[in-house]
């Protein structure tokens, strides 16, 4: 195949995607299937032995992830109506209300990333300075 070629077939799946409601059903199905796991995570966090704030981490983690899905799910089924035609957008202006929830997007994006470091950093230092951690400031009141 060459580039025409691909070219063709690249437009040819935009307009029928554009023409028929094909995506934001897939992306709010996709977007709930994602979200089954991430829930049995809050579950097994709740109930599993964890300290405190190992716990408090990952749940928050895993609601980040969870507000991301819905934020997708919400951003597909806005699409669906899309007054000016067709079902893909033209640019991230249109329609009014999507540019807000690419902002809530981007906030949750961020603050899931956040934790991941988080995570990371205090797995790293109690695996380092066992003794350390679980007897210092380290292991953060406010947290436990």
């Amino acid at each position: 195949m060459n580039d025409t070629t691909i070219s063709c077939v690249i437009a040819g799946i935009m307009e029928i995607t554009d023409t028929y409601p094909i995506l934001p059903p897939l992306f709010t199905i996709y977007c709930a299937a994602c979200s089954i796991p991430v829930v049995v995570l809050i579950r097994a966090a709740q109930r599993c032995a964890l300290h405190k704030n190992c716990r408090v981490l990952i749940i928050l983690w895993a609601l980040t992830l969870l507000a991301m899905l819905v934020d997708i799910t919400l951003v597909s089924l806005y699409s669906l109506t899309y007054e000016t035609g067709g079902y893909l957008h033209r640019s991230l202006m249109e329609p009014f209300f999507r540019p807000y929830l690419l902002v809530g997007h981007s906030l949750f994006y961020s603050g899931g990333s956040a934790f991941e470091m988080f995570i990371a950093l205090e797995r790293i230092l109690s695996t380092l300075w066992p003794h350390v951690y679980h007897s210092s400031g380290l292991n953060p009141g406010f947290l436990a």
